[in-house]
C-alpha cells in the first residue's frame, strides 16, 4: 500500500507542477487570444468615462498647459497617465486607424490604453496597470494546502484500491494453490471489476479444461483396460492351445482387440486435436451443393448406400466452411447412421432463411430424448443396439460437435421420418 500511495501521490504532484509552470501559461495565452475582442471591448467600456472626464479637464486649459494638468492629476491615479504625440508611439495600421477615429486603443490585452485628445496629434495614455501577484508566503501556503489535501485524498483512494487488490491477490494465490472453485466477488462499479471478470472467466475455462481432462483420462483408462484384458487373456489361452483351430480363434480375437486399440488411439488423438481452445478452421467460401454431391460420391466408408436429396431452390448457395473438417463431421454422422441403422441412410440439404441445414437420417432404433444431450460427450455409448458390438469407441459424435462449434454452427438430434434418429447440422450461409 505504501508504494501505491507514494507512486500515485508523486504522479499527481508532478502533474500539477507541470500544469502550473508549463501548461498554465500556454492555456492562459490561448484563452486570451480566443477572447481578444471581448477583452478589448470590456477595457473600452471601463475606460470610456475616465477618458471623458480627463478630456473635459484638459479642455479647460490651452494645449500648452496640458502637461502641467496631467502632472497635477497624476497624484489622484493609482496608475500612470501620460500625454504623447501619436506619431512617436508605435502602433499597427489597425490601431492607427482606431486612434484617428477617436476610439480607445487597447494594447496587450488591456495593459495599456490610448485615446486621441480632440482632433489634434496628442493622445492620452493610461497604464501600464500594475499586476497583483501573490507573495511568496501566500504561494507557499496555497501550494502546501493543496499538497496536504491531495495527499489526504490519495491516501484514502490508495487504501480503498489496495483493499481491492488484496482481494485479487488472495483469489489468485488460492487458485494457484489448487482451489479451482475460487472466484472474485467484486462490485461491477469497482475499478478492478474488469480484472475480476477476466480472472473469473479464465478460472471457469481452466477449471473446465481440468475437469474435462480428468474425465477424459478416466474414460481412456477405462476404455484401454477392457481390450488389454482381452488381449492378455487371449495370449494366455494362445500359449495353452494345442489345436490349430483354437490358436486361429484366439489370434483373430487378439487382432480384433489390437484393431480396437488402434481405432481408440486414432479417435482419441483426433478428439484431443479438436478439443483445443486454439483450434482454428481454414474456412473458405464454398458452393454447398456441388461440395455435398462430391462428398457423397467420393465417400467409401459406409456399409450402406447413402440417399442424397437437395431441397435448395438456389443451387449456388454459398457457406463458409473448412471442406476437409466439415467433410469429416458429415462422414462421421454417415458412419454412425450406417452402423446403427437398418440399411437405410438419407442425407438431406435444406435452407431456412439464412441457415443451411444438413440432415442425416437413419431407420434404426432412434435415440431416447433423455440421452440426446449426452451423446456428444466423449466415450458415450447407449444401451441396446448402440453398444460396443456395433463398433466405435464413442468419440465420433464428440468430434462432430467440436468441428461444428469451431464453424460457429450447431448440431442437434431429433426423430427421423425414417423411424430412427436425425442429426442436423446448422450453418450460416453467406449469400
Amino acid at each position: 500500500m505504501r508504494y501505491l500511495f507514494l507512486s500515485s501521490f508523486v504522479f499527481v504532484v508532478i502533474s500539477v507542477l507541470l500544469l502550473k509552470f508549463f501548461l498554465e501559461p500556454i492555456i492562459n495565452k490561448t484563452a486570451l487570444i480566443s477572447m481578444e475582442a471581448p477583452i478589448e471591448q470590456s477595457n473600452r467600456d471601463f475606460a470610456r468615462g475616465i477618458y471623458y472626464l480627463l478630456q473635459e479637464e484638459l479642455q479647460k486649459s490651452p494645449p500648452s498647459d496640458w502637461e502641467l494638468t496631467i502632472e497635477r492629476l497624476q497624484k489622484h491615479f493609482g496608475y500612470q497617465i501620460s500625454l504623447r504625440d501619436y506619431h512617436k508611439v508605435t502602433f499597427t495600421e489597425k490601431q492607427k486607424s482606431q486612434i484617428l477615429a477617436g476610439e480607445i486603443v487597447v494594447i496587450d490585452f488591456g495593459k495599456m490604453l490610448w485615446k486621441r485628445v480632440g482632433d489634434g496629434d496628442m493622445i492620452l495614455g493610461m497604464g501600464p496597470f500594475p499586476e497583483v501577484k501573490r507573495t511568496v508566503p501566500v504561494e507557499i501556503f496555497v501550494w502546501g494546502s493543496f499538497i496536504l489535501l491531495a495527499g489526504s485524498v490519495m491516501l484514502v483512494w490508495a487504501y480503498l484500491f489496495w483493499r481491492k487488490l488484496m482481494v485479487v491477490n488472495a483469489a489468485t494465490a488460492e487458485f494457484g494453490n489448487g482451489n479451482f472453485d475460487i472466484r472474485m466477488k467484486i462490485s461491477s462499479r469497482s475499478a478492478v471489476a474488469q480484472l475480476a471478470a477476466t480472472f473469473n472467466s479464465m478460472a471457469d475455462r481452466i477449471q473446465g479444461l481440468i475437469q474435462s481432462h480428468k474425465e477424459l483420462t478416466n474414460a481412456v483408462s477405462h476404455e484401454l483396460r477392457t481390450p488389454l484384458a482381452r488381449i492378455r487373456f487371449g495370449l494366455e489361452m494362445l500359449r495353452s492351445s494345442f489345436s490349430k483351430r483354437d490358436r486361429e480363434f484366439y489370434s483373430d480375437g487378439i487382432q480384433r482387440d489390437v484393431n480396437e486399440l488402434d481405432e481408440l488411439v486414432s479417435e482419441l488423438l483426433m478428439y484431443a486435436k479438436f478439443d483445443r481452445e486454439t483450434m482454428s478452421m481454414h474456412q473458405v467460401k464454398c458452393a454447398i451443393v456441388p461440395w455435398m454431391e462430391e462428398l457423397v460420391s467420393t465417400s467409401k466408408n459406409h456399409s450402406v448406400e447413402v440417399n442424397f436429396e437437395c431441397l435448395l431452390a438456389n443451387r449456388d448457395l454459398v457457406a463458409s466452411l473448412d471442406p476437409k473438417q466439415m467433410g469429416r463431421a458429415i462422414d462421421n454422422l454417415l458412419q454412425n447412421a450406417s452402423r446403427y441403422g437398418n440399411g437405410v441412410v438419407s442425407l438431406t440439404l435444406d435452407v431456412n432463411g439464412k441457415v443451411i441445414s444438413i440432415h442425416v437420417d437413419d431407420n434404426g432404433p432412434g435415440i431416447p430424448e433423455s440421452d440426446r444431450k449426452r451423446i456428444f460427450d466423449p466415450f458415450t455409448r447407449l444401451d441396446t443396439s448402440r453398444s460396443r458390438e456395433s463398433g466405435g469407441v464413442g468419440l465420433g459424435l464428440a468430434i462432430v460437435s467440436r468441428i461444428i462449434e469451431c464453424h460457429g454452427g450447431k448440431v442437434s438430434v431429433s426423430d427421423s421420418d425414417l423411424g430412427g434418429c436425425r442429426f442436423t447440422i446448422s450453418l450460416a450461409c453467406v449469400n
